[in-house]
This record gives C-alpha cells, structure tokens and sequence, in this order.
C-alpha cells in the first residue's frame, strides 16, 4: 500500500487508495458524533475492502467509536493482485465503542499492537473473518457481544507476551468457527489497562451509549457451538458459559467465582505440553457455587500427562455425564483433583454419571478428594490402572451406584476407594459414602477413615487379589443386600479389616471364597440376615479367623452359615466386648465355628448348629467374663477326640438348649468356669457330656432331659472343689459306658432328677475308656438329692460309689432297676442318709447288693425297700453294712447306722435284707452307741440263704433281740435258716439230748444241729463232719464220718452198757467243735420203767406220765397197741398224755394230732395260725370257731350299711313282722344260723344273728377276739332295735314318695292303724307294746346266742378258757360279763311280765311265741356248749321232733278262720323243712362231703328252703 497515494473518492468506482484514509475519516465522524452532538451515526455504513494485503501503521490509532451500524467487506477489483482475502495489518491501538461493527467474509484482522479495546459494541466475524492477535499488551472487552460465525479468532501463541484477553459484561458467541491459541478471561473486573491508554480507555467508555447492557448476569457470558478450541485457556468468571457439539484440543479452563461453564457434546482432547488442569474450578464467592458441567461429550488424552484432567476447589460443582473419558494407555498423573474447604459449610462437588472412563495408566489415584463431595453413577471402567479410584484424603461424601466393574474390563484398581491414615489435625469431620447397585470384581479394596459409609445391593468379587473393606477411626459401614466372593489365595487376608469401626452386613452373601471374611481392632461388627456359603480361606496360621475381632463386639443376627471350612475358627474374639450368634443357623462348618477369649459377654441366641466335621474344638470360650447360650440347637456334630464346646476361666449360661446327635470326645468341657444351665435337652449324642477340671467354681443347671444317647462314658465327669446345684434332671434311654457322674471335693445339690432306662456297663479292658468305680462316682464330697428317680435301668456296673462322701438321698425312688453289683456302694468314713425313699421291684445280679456300705455310715429313716429281688449267689442283700474299709482290711470303730421308720417287705435276697459284719470280737452290730433300729417293719421278705429279714456275720444283731423285736414288727418273712434272724455258723449242737437220753440196748438217734447265733439250725451248710464217741467207763473210742446236711445231722448208734453207763460224744467241723455227755436209762414215750428195763402196757392201754400207771384207751378215740399209739379221727390228745384225749368240734381234727384246715392248729384244732406270716404265729381273729384265711378292713363299711338299711326296712314293716311270712322266714333264718354256727363254710347265714363275719374264711380285723367282736355285735343290736323302734323314717318316706307307689299306700294303711290302735288303747293292743313286742322277737336269738358265747367255759389241761375262743381265759371278762347278764335278764323279766298280761286277757295263741323263744334259748345253749360232744346234732334234732309233733297236734286247722289257718299251716311247713334240714346233715351221705364244701352246700341248701316257704301261700306276699 501507498500511504502517500491520496487519490479516490470513497466508491466501488472510484475507490480510496489509501486504507489510511479510512482510519482518518471514520476518526473524523467519530470526533463529530461525540464533540458535536453527542450522536450515533446510524446510517448504515459499508465498507468495502478489496482484496490485498493492508498496513495500518500509518495511523497510531484505529477507532471505531458511535457507528451504529458499519460493516467491513471484502470484493474483487481487476487489480490482478490474485489475492482473495483482505489482510488488515492492525496498528498501536485498535479501539471499537459503542458500535455495531460487522466483519463479513475473507478479512483477515492481524493485531499487532499495543491496546485493543471493544467497548459498549456488537462486534461480529462472520463468513471467514479471521481476528489474529500476532502482539499485543492489552486487550480488553467490555460490555460488548463478540460474535463469531464460521470465523477465526486466534493468536500467535496462546501465551503472547503472557497476556489474557480480559471481558467484563460481555456476551461472546462463537459459531462454526474456530478458536486458537487465545487466552481469554471472562467477567473478572479488575484494572489491568496500561498507564498511557487508562484515561482514554476510560472516557470513551463512559462517553459511549452503545446498544449493549453492562448487565450480563442472566446471559450466557460465552457460547461455542459447532467449533474449534485449539490450545486455548479460558478463565470463566461469575456467569454462565457453554462449549456445545466443538472440538477442545489442548485447552486449559479454569472456572471461577461462581461461574457455571457446560460443554455438551463435544470432543475434549488432552495434549501436552500444559503446566495446569485441563479443567480448573475455583471459587471465592460463598454465595455461589462455581460449575463446570460435561455432557455427552468425549475427553482424549492424547499422550502422557503430569496434570489432573480436571481441579476442583471449595465450592464447586463438576458434572460429567454421558461422557466418555478415554486415554491411550498412556501414563497420567490422575483424572481429578478436589480440593475442598472444611471451613465452609457450602460443598465441592464432582458428579459422574452415565459415563466411560477407559484406557488409563497412573501410579497415583484417579480421583483425590479432600473435604468434597463425589458421586459416580453408571460409570464405566474400562482398561484402567490406577494405585485407587477414590483417594479420600479428608473427610467428605461419596456416592457409588449403578457401577459395574467387571473382570473382563481389564481394571487394575490396588483400591476402590482410598484414604491416607495419617490424620490431619483439623481431622475431626465425618465422611458420608453410599454405594448402591454396584457390582466389582478384580478390583482393590476400600479403605475408609472417619467415614459413614452405606452400601446396597452391592457385589464384590475378586480372584487374583484381595478386596479388602477397611475401616479406620470410628468409620461406620452398612452394607445391605451385599454379594462377597473372594478366592485369593494370599495369607493373612480378608473381605474386611476395621479399626475402631462398626460394621453392618444386612442381607448379605459371603460365597465361594478363598479369603477371610473380618479382622477388626476396637471395633463393632454386626451380620444380620447374611449367608456365609462355600468359603475355604487360604491360611497357613491356625490362629487366623474368618472372622476376628479384638476389643471390639460382634453380632450375628439371623444368619446362615453352610459349607465352610477352615484350619482355625470361623469366628473369633479377644479382649472384646461382646460377641452375638442369633437366630443363626451353622451347617456343615469344617472345623472350629467360635473361640471367643476374653471377652466381656459373648450370647448364642436361637441358634442352629448342624452337620458340622471339626478336627478341633467346636466352640471355645475362654477367660470370658459372659457367656450366655440360649434358645438354640447343636444337630448333627461330629468331632471325635475333640470338644463341642469348651469353657475355660468364664462365667457361661446355657439354657433352652437341644444338643442332639452329635459325637465328640466330650460335648461341654469345663475349666475353672462358673456354669449355668437351664431347659437343656440332649438326644443320641456318643461321648462325654460335661467334663470339668477345675477348682473353686459353681455349677448350676436346671432342666435337662438326657435321652437316647449311645455310647456315652459319662455325663457329667469331675467337678472338683466346686459347688454345683442339679435340678429337674431327666435322664432316659441311655448307654453309658463310663463314669457317669464325678465330683472330687465339691458341694452338690441334686433335686427332681429322673434316671429312667438307661444302661449303664461295665467297660471292658480292651477299650480305651477308664475302668471306674461306677455311674455317680463322689470323693470327699457334700452330695444332697432330693427326688431322685431311679427306674427301670440296666446297670452292669455300681450305680452310686462314695468315698469319704457324705450323701443325702430325700423323696427318693429306685425302681424296677437290674444290676450286677450295687445301687450305692460307700466305703471309707462316707455318711448316707436316706429319707423318704423307695426302693421297690429292683433285680440284682450274681453277687449284689442294692446298697453297700463299707466302714461308712447309714442313716435310713421312713424308707420303703419293697418287692426287691436280689438273685440268689454270693452274699446279695438288700442293704450291706460292713465296719471294714474293704474286703480284709481294718475296721472303722466309729461306724454307725439308724435305721428307723422304715419298711422292708415282699423282698428276696439271699443272706437278710440287711446284712451287718464286723470284727469277731464284736458282740453285736451296736457297737457304736449312735446305732440304732427302732419302728421298722419287716413283712413278708425271702431270703433264699439265710435271715429272711437281717443276716449278721461273726456276731448277733443284737444282745437284746426281744428289744429289736418289741421296738419294730416282723411278719412272715421266710428263709431256708431263720425266719427273721440269721448269721454265719456260730456252733454244732445236739439237739433233744439230757443225762438221761439214751435208751440201752436200743438204736437211738442222736440229733445235732450247726446253729448261728440264733440257735437256727444252718440248712444252708451242707458238711462231712466228724464223730467221735467215748465209752467213759472202759475209755473206748469210736470214730467215724457223719454229715451236716442242710444244717441238721444225726446219726444211729446202739448204746450197749449197764444202766446209767456214760458217754462221750464229740463233734469236729473246723475250725468248730461240740461235745455232750449222755446216760443210759430213758425210756421211749408210753412205756415205763420196770426193773432197770423199758416195758410197754398191755394191748388195750398205755402208759400216763401224769397218773404213773396204765390207762385203757377208748377205743373210739385211741388205738392202743404197745409202742403204737394213735388218735382217731375226730379226737386229739394234748401233749402226748393218754389222759388228756378231747373230742374236736366238727372233725377239725385228723388222725395222729393233725388238723383239718390250713390255719388251724394248737390244742383240739381250735386256735388259728396268721396266713400272712411265714412262720407259725397264732392270732386272735377267728370266723365263729375257724380260722380265716383273708382280712378285709375296707368290709367294715358295707357290712355296716347293711345292718342300717335292715334297721330301716323293720321300722317300715315291724307292725307287719308276724302277721305275714317275713317275721318266720328271719327266725328261720336265725335258727339256722345259730344252729350251724360251729359248721365251716356257711355263707350270709352269720348276718342274720348280726355277726361281722358274714363271709366264710374273710375276717374284717386281725388283731379282735371273740370277746371284742361280741361287744360291737351287741351293740349293733341294740343300736339296730333303736332303729326300727323309731317311726321317723316311716313318717319322711311317706312325705316324700308320690302317691302312685304301692310302698305309699301301704305306708298310710299302717299309718292309720298307728292311729286307731293309739286311739283304743283300753281294747287293743297298745300301739307302743305290740311293735316293740314284734321287734324283740327278731332280735331276741341274736341277742340271746351272742350273749352266751361269752359265759360258756371250757378247761384245757389246767385252763379256764372261753369255750368258743381259746385265747379267752375265762374270768378276765367276768365282771363285765356279769353286768351284761343282769342287764338281758332285767329285760327279759320286763318283757315276760308284760307279755304274761296280754296273754291271759288276749288267748292261748301268745304262749308258742314264748315256746319258740324257749327253743330259741335251747338252740343257742346247745349250739355252744356241745360242739365238742358227739351227741350235738341228735340232740339237737330230737328237739326239733319235739316241737314240730306238738305244735302239729295242739293246732289244728279251724274252720271260718282262714287266716289263722294260713298262719298255723306255714308254720307247721316250717317246722317240717327244718327237721328235714337237720336229718339231711346228720346223714351219712352228707357227711361224705369234702369238708371245704360242706358249708356251701349246706348255705345253698338253707337258701332253697326259705324260697319254698316264701312261696308255699297260695298268693303272692303282700303286706297286710
């Protein structure tokens, strides 16, 4: 260009040729508009610029100032110059205010220069105008828009002389075009114009209008659409900005002070060199956040870079979303930095979402937050290596979900999230993290610090190296819904690691994995509703846990635990706080589940352990202050040589627990623990069930049920120094094959337990289990039961063993037990005391004895020992009290027993129930002064040996027997050698042997008996014994070999000698020896001595001791025949006395002294032995004169009730007694009844002369005689004749019976002639009279019979007896007697007299009631006084005869008077079957019946007799 060519005029045609005059004519309207008036130029102004390269450096200034409208625009002249672009070489100072200034097409506007101002304008570049900065110093854009469209703003370098170009207020656009190498500053107002254009700059600002605002704050500040950024740096300032659908290569941005910048769907590539962040947020506004937003668009990394792709200050918001961030696995520094302010409460905050970050590597992390918030959401991770994605470096927020990282993405993360451990000092803020639905695998771990951290629906896997979770300085974490799977195989790993932290899985999965799960320091964990499955961690250390916890708690709540197997515990503590298995359910774990040391309270609740194989012990607890196990179940467990669960130094509870079939070693041990347990139930478990070795500690348990366990070698095993409290114990079904109880110095209360069908063994020597003493083994203990229950057992071996023990047994029973040895063995200074306790229907074995006690005492007081069965080898007995230590050891002078209260019945042993030994020297079992037997009773008891009731060896029970026998009750009990008392031999004597025995010339039979100390003969020894016998006079000695068999010898020897010839006999069994002395001159029994010889009386007679001489015998009673003497039939002689031979009532008698019935025995057959005693031993209680065979108390109340009722029926009918058949019928009845009264076998007959025995051979009380038994009779007879006197109960039944019975009606016929005859008491009988008359006449035969039983005597030898009662001597009753005979004669004077008054007056009718009250009498005398006489029965029936002609004769029938007829008729009939009845059992035939029939049939034979006359009247009875 020529500046000096001045040519042209300013047209297309004539155009200035000087751009030099441009720049003067627009200066001159522009000092025009602002000098002049003050206006804008708003003509339109073009300015057309052909092609060519320009210089402006004519003019220092270039100035554009109040055009409104003025566009540059480039054409094409035919200068031939071939340039189509305008080049307009700028000047020192380019300056456009308040104007609209429009570049359209190929200008090109090249700056370099000084100052560039554009102020208050509307600049734009539009169709290829390019703004080039090659130099400046300053440029500045102020409340202006800049807009450029399909245009070019670029510099020469984007640090040119290291200025900024600097817009306040302004509005800048970009369009389809492209920006390079510019540094542009937006909206920071600060005074950076250089001194010399400060004041211009200045006054054409303020001068200007323009058509611009200032006011920038709801605009967008700068917009690039569609374009190019090209190695640029921005700092965005305040208001809002926007990059959409360009192209960033190499930009560096800083967002600050509250501006809000958005690229949208661009590309972002990252090159080096830079020396920042790409993106650099800051902020010092509070008010407002600064914001950088990134969406749908792509970030590049072109080639390594040292920087973070983005920096993030306090107060700031970056969003990245739809984005994808992507390197070309080029090595970079990190992604982003975020560095917040603790300080301000306002938040610095990186979101991410719905991205890509792919193809990193960096040895640092991708992410540093400090006091920020992050959240990524649907990011994607894609080829990266990172040391960690999240470096927390302070406390902050971080928000996780929607992310996927998977193996097959080749990540390398060594962390997820990280957080430095060294703290800060300000370090005191709470980091907020939350991840949901996110799924990892082959990543790194967390590491968390002063975080809260919320995890859901959560997965981590990893395979080649661990995802560890760690928490540090009081971080909380809650994972819900989470999936673990870890199988890295390194050492001492885990899923997590706390320190000071809480940890919370919720619903979680732990599956398939190699790794542990938890190490925690001081720290809280809790597993709620979590599945543990298919985990077999790596670990080479046996102390490394899946879960570890030190000084911390840990819970588990409702979790599953399956398939796990481990070389140590699967959870463990130390010195924590507490530990927590709930609702937990343990299956198939491989080894230990819990080992718990040191902690305060570890608690098992409602748990389930199940099918669990361990190698070592199962549960550990150790040196914990607080164990508790509750509501929870161990199934299925195995662990043989092992421990279910171990206690050692603790304080444990276990209560409603089942344990059930598992198989351990032992499933409780116990170590110097306090123990309680409650509602425990264990089934089919094999091995020990507590085994305790400690000192010093407590038991308790209250509530177990032990049943179906197999195989177990104890229960309960060695509580030693300890107190221990059993209660409510139900043991059943089980096969014990050790100890099954031990304590060793310890303090034991046992309550309700049960011991009920279990088999208790004796082990072999081949196994491995201990030979013991027993199944409840005490040493030096303090042992209390109270119920105990023990039934139905098998025990091989001692069911209780003591040892200086003392043992309380209360309420207890042993029943239906079989053992081989002893119920209760104690040796050794023991002390048992047994109250209150059974002992019933147990079986011993070879050898037993159901308690043994050696040099121990026994205090046994209201006890039972009943139906006992002990089996009949060695010395079994039911109780065994032995002052020796042991077998052949020394003895325990202090021993004692009391033995009071107590009752041994129906037992079978085979030396005594009780057997007692001591010391030779002993004199009886009371050497100690304590001892004591009182108020015991022994029934019934067997010994199959000896002693049927107390066996002593060496010594008597007691030197005072008759005190023992006084003091307690012995009845029927039986053995082979004494029936109540027995021991061991005490001598041989010769039994029946004086000076005079032997007869001369005559084999004589010498008797000798080995006795024990009860003089029972032995039949339980069996010996050869040797004989010698002397000959005094000549002192010739013969020698020979007898026998003892069953106790008892003899021997036949003829003693040849002169009269009175001395003998010697002696008898050696060693170690005894007995000798006797005899003389010749006795002779046999029923002959006499005549002249130094023996002789027999005649044929015919025999010899009487008592008279002295020879008696002829009766022939009907004796047969007399020298040495042969016999009684007959029917008769008996009293000792051996041939004047002494009595008829016997009723053949009671047989022939030679022998006796009818069963029971009968003594003199004449009449006194009654006690069927329920095994030895003969007479009572008083008979049935009339025989002998019952049955007692029966409980009869007393029916038997009662009948005579009451009958006492009620008499007052109903006595008015009617004798005017039908029922009045004869009971005096028939009554008749018979006395009559037969001797007879034995008579049935209902006795309740008719009111007797209480009406029942034949039942007996109502065993210990009351007659006399006794005839006292209450009559006053049952008088008390029934009271009775039936009265009318009350005729006058109440008629009251209260409906008019429609027949009983009414007859009731009120009676009732009327009650009246009448007290109305007419001067012509008929008086009322009083005649129904008491009509009552006598039932009751007199009862009356009268019962009364002479009591009078009539017998004498026997030199006795008085009471005739029908043997053990009555007569006379003791007298007085008594004697009273009640005034007082039955008194009255019957009283009745005779007034009877004798009606008789005269009435008729002769009266006088056969008296006749038959006469034969009443006879009957009754008879029937007592000649039982024994032959002529009983023809007397009796001679009477009969009698009667019967009489009355027949002097009662003839009467014509006109049928009922008198009637009357005199039956009667006749009567008398008539009553002689029949007495000629039928004086009969030959009848007396051919077997005497135990003979009474039924005579019973039945009375019966059919009273039927027939019952029903000889024509008519039914009624009553009249």
């Amino acid at each position: 260009m020529n500046y000096d060519n001045l040519n042209g005029n300013g047209t297309i045609s004539n155009p200035y040729q000087n751009l030099c005059l441009l720049n003067q004519i627009l200066n001159s309207n522009n000092n025009i508009n602002n000098n002049i008036n003050n206006n804008i130029n708003n003509s339109i102004l073009i300015i057309n610029i052909d092609y060519g390269d320009y210089n402006l450096n004519c003019s220092s200034f270039f100035t554009i100032i109040n055009f409104n409208n003025i566009s540059f625009i480039p054409y094409k002249s035919n200068n031939n110059n071939n340039n189509e672009i305008v080049n307009l070489n700028s000047t020192n100072y380019l300056r456009i205010d308040n104007s609209n200034v429009r570049f359209d097409g190929s200008i090109t506007i090249i700056m370099n220069t000084f100052e560039i101002i554009f102020s208050n304008s509307e600049i734009s570049f539009n169709n290829g105008a390019v703004f080039y900065l090659e130099a400046f110093l300053f440029f500045q854009i102020q409340c202006s828009n800049i807009i450029f469209s399909n245009s070019t703003f670029t510099s020469k370098s984007s640090h040119i002389g290291s200025n900024d170009i600097n817009s306040d207020s302004s509005i800048l656009e970009f369009r389809n075009s492209l920006v390079e190498n510019i540094s542009l500053i937006l909206n920071y107002h600060t005074d950076r114009s250089s001194s010399s254009s400060s004041s211009s700059s200045s006054s054409s600002s303020s001068s200007g209008s323009g058509n611009n605002s200032c006011s920038n704050e709801n605009n967008i500040s700068l917009s690039i659409y569609n374009s190019n950024i090209k190695s640029s740096t921005f700092e965005f300032y305040k208001y809002s900005y926007i990059i959409d659908n360009s192209l960033l290569d190499g930009v560096s941005i800083e967002v600050r002070d509250g501006a809000i910048f958005n690229i949208t769907n661009s590309n972002v590539y990252v090159e080096y060199p830079t020396y920042s962040s790409i993106f650099e947020i800051y902020n010092n506004n509070k008010m407002k956040a600064s914001t950088l937003n990134i969406v749908n668009s792509a970030i590049y990394y072109m080639n390594s870079f040292d920087f973070s792709l983005i920096t993030i200050t306090k107060n700031s918001i970056v969003t990245i979303s739809d984005c994808n961030i992507s390197g070309r696995f080029n090595r970079v520094y990190r992604l982003v930095d975020i560095i917040g302010d603790p300080s301000m409460t306002s938040e610095t905050i990186l979101i991410v979402e719905n991205s890509k970050i792919l193809n990193f590597i960096s040895d640092s992390d991708m992410i540093n937050s400090y006091h920020s918030t992050i959240v990524f959401k649907n990011v994607q991770f894609y080829s990266n290596t990172f040391s960690s994605i999240f470096l927390l470096s302070f406390s902050g927020n971080l928000h996780i979900q929607d992310i996927s990282i998977t193996c097959d993405q080749l990540n390398s993360f060594s962390m997820i999230v990280d957080s430095p451990l060294v703290l800060d000092a300000n370090h005191t803020f709470i980091s907020n993290i939350s991840m949901n639905n996110v799924f990892m695998s082959c990543v790194g771990g967390f590491k968390f610090l002063i975080s809260k951290i919320e995890i859901s629906n959560f997965r981590l896997e990893s395979f080649s190296k661990p995802s560890t979770i760690s928490l540090y300085y009081q971080s909380d974490c809650t994972i819900v819904n989470g999936t673990f799977i870890s199988s890295v195989f390194k050492q001492e790993s885990s899923m997590f690691y706390l320190e000071s932290s809480e940890l919370k899985a919720i619903d979680c999965q732990f599956k398939d994995s190699t790794t542990n799960i938890l190490m925690a320091r001081d720290s809280n964990t809790m597993f709620q509703s979590s599945n543990f499955s298919n985990l077999i961690p790596y670990s080479s250390f046996d102390s490394y846990s899946i879960f570890y916890s030190i000084k911390g708690s840990m819970l588990f709540i409702g979790c599953n635990f399956n398939q796990i197997q481990t070389t140590s515990s699967l959870i463990s503590t130390t010195f924590s706080d507490y530990l927590m298995l709930k609702n937990s359910r343990f299956e198939r774990v491989g080894n230990a589940i819990l080992s718990s040391k040191l902690t305060n309270n570890v608690t098992i609740d409602g748990s389930l352990i199940v099918n669990c194989n361990t190698q070592s012990i199962l549960f550990v607890f150790s040196y914990n202050e607080k164990c508790l196990i509750r509501n929870s179940s161990f199934l299925n467990n195995h662990g043989i040589g092992y421990t279910l669960i171990d206690i050692n130094n603790s304080m444990m509870e276990i209560s409603l627990v089942e344990i059930s079939d598992n198989s351990f070693s032992s499933i409780i041990e116990e170590y110097y623990s306090n123990i309680t347990m409650i509602s425990i139930s264990a089934y089919r478990n094999y091995g020990v069930f507590y085994r305790g070795y400690s000192s010093n500690t407590s038991f308790s348990i209250d509530g177990l049920l032990f049943k179906d366990n197999y195989y177990v070698s104890s229960v309960f095993d060695l509580f030693e120094h300890s107190n221990a409290t059993f209660s409510n114990i139900y043991i059943q079904d089980n096969y014990f094959t050790n100890i099954f109880f031990s304590s060793y110095d310890s303090f034991i209360h046992f309550s309700n337990v049960t011991f009920k069908q279990n088999v208790l063994i004796y082990p072999s020597p081949q196994s491995n289990i201990s030979i013991s003493a027993g199944g409840f083994l005490f040493n030096s203990s303090f042992i209390n039961f109270e119920n105990l229950i023990i039934i139905n057992n098998e025990i091989s071996t001692k069911l209780i063993d003591l040892y200086q023990t003392n043992l309380s047994i209360s309420n207890g029973l042993f029943e239906n037990n079989q053992f081989s040895t002893y119920l209760i063995f104690s040796k050794k200074n023991s002390t048992v005391n047994l109250l209150n306790t059974k002992i019933l229907k147990n079986q011993g074995g070879d050898s037993s004895t159901i308690f043994m006690f050696y040099a121990s005492n026994v205090i046994v007081n209201y006890c039972e020992f009943s139906f006992n069965n002990i089996y009949q080898v060695g010395s079994s007995s039911l109780i065994n009290f032995s002052r020796y230590f042991e077998i052949g050891q020394t003895i325990n002078k202090f021993a004692y027993f009391q033995i009071e209260n107590t009752l041994f019945s129906f037992n079978i042993a085979k030396l005594g129930q009780l057997y007692f030994s001591g010391y030779q020297s002993d004199q009886d079992a009371f050497t100690n002064s304590k001892s004591t037997f009182s108020n015991n009773s022994l029934i019934s008891n067997h010994a199959s040996s000896q002693g049927g009731a107390i066996y002593t060896e060496n010594f008597i029970f007691s030197l005072n027997i008759s005190n023992i026998l006084n003091s307690n009750h012995f009845d029927n009990n039986t053995s082979l050698c004494g029936d109540n008392f027995s021991s061991s031999l005490k001598e041989i004597i010769f039994i029946e042997t004086n000076d005079t025995f032997l007869v001369n010339g005559v084999g004589s039979i010498i008797n000798y008996n080995a006795v024990d100390f009860y003089n029972n003969a032995l039949t339980t020894l069996s010996s050869p014994i040797q004989i010698n016998i002397t000959r005094l006079s000549v002192n010739v000695l013969q020698t020979f070999t007898g026998a003892i068999l069953s106790g008892k010898g003899s021997f036949l020897h003829t003693f040849i000698g002169p009269l009175y010839e001395r003998f010697k006999i002696e008898l050696y069994l060693k170690p005894y020896y007995s000798n006797v002395y005899l003389t010749l001159g006795k002779c046999l029994p029923f002959q006499y001595m005549n002249n130094l010889t023996c002789e027999y009386c005649p044929i015919g007679s025999s010899y009487s001791n008592s008279i002295g001489q020879c008696l002829k015998c009766n022939p009907n009673a004796v047969t007399c025949v020298g040495s042969f003497v016999n009684v007959n039939t029917g008769y008996y002689m009293i000792d051996n006395e041939i004047s002494i031979v009595e008829r016997c009532a009723n053949d009671m008698c047989l022939s030679n002294n022998q006796c009818q019935f069963k029971y009968s025995s003594g003199d004449l057959c009449f006194s009654c032995l006690d069927p329920d005693s095994s030895t003969p031993t007479f009572i008083a209680a008979k049935h009339g004169i025989n002998c019952c065979s049955q007692f029966k108390v409980w009869l007393i109340v029916p038997l009662l009730l009948l005579y009451l009722v009958s006492a009620l029926v008499l007052s109903i009918i006595k008015l009617n007694l004798f005017t039908t058949i029922i009045g004869p019928i009971i005096v028939f009845l009554q008749i018979n009844s006395v009559v037969f009264f001797s007879y034995n076998g008579i049935y209902i007959l006795a309740f008719f002369r009111v007797s209480l025995d009406i029942l034949d051979g039942i007996c109502i009380f065993k210990g009351l005689n007659h006399g006794n038994k005839t006292l209450i009779t009559l006053s049952i007879i008088i008390i029934m004749f009271l009775i039936s006197s009265s009318d009350w109960f005729p006058l109440w039944l008629f009251r209260k019976l409906n008019s429609n019975f027949k009983l009414h009606n007859y009731l009120k016929r009676n009732l009327k002639k009650k009246r009448n005859l007290k109305k007419s008491s001067t012509t008929q009988f008086n009322y009083f009279i005649r129904s008491r008359w009509q009552l006598f006449q039932i009751f007199i035969i009862p009356l009268i019979f019962n009364s002479f039983t009591l009078i009539i005597p017998k004498k026997i030898k030199d006795q008085t007896l009471l005739l029908v009662d043997f053990s009555i001597l007569f006379g003791s009753w007298q007085s008594i007697l004697q009273i009640f005979i005034s007082v039955l004669i008194i009255i019957f004077v009283i009745v005779i007299l007034v009877l004798n008054h009606f008789i005269f007056k009435k008729g002769k009718l009266k006088l056969w009631e008296l006749i038959i009250i006469a034969k009443s009498f006879l009957f009754s005398i008879l029937s007592i006084s000649l039982i024994f006489n032959d002529f009983y029965t023809p007397s009796i029936i001679l009477i009969q005869i009698v009667y019967s002609t009489i009355y027949f004769l002097l009662n003839p029938k009467k014509k006109g008077n049928s009922k008198k007829s009637s009357k005199i008729d039956n009667n006749n009939f009567i008398n008539l079957i009553q002689l029949l009845i007495f000629l039928t059992v004086n009969s030959k035939l009848f007396q051919q019946i077997a005497p135990n029939v003979f009474g039924l049939i005579l019973t039945i034979l009375i019966i059919i007799s009273t039927f027939l006359i019952a029903v000889k009247k024509n008519k039914t009875f009624s009553f009249n």
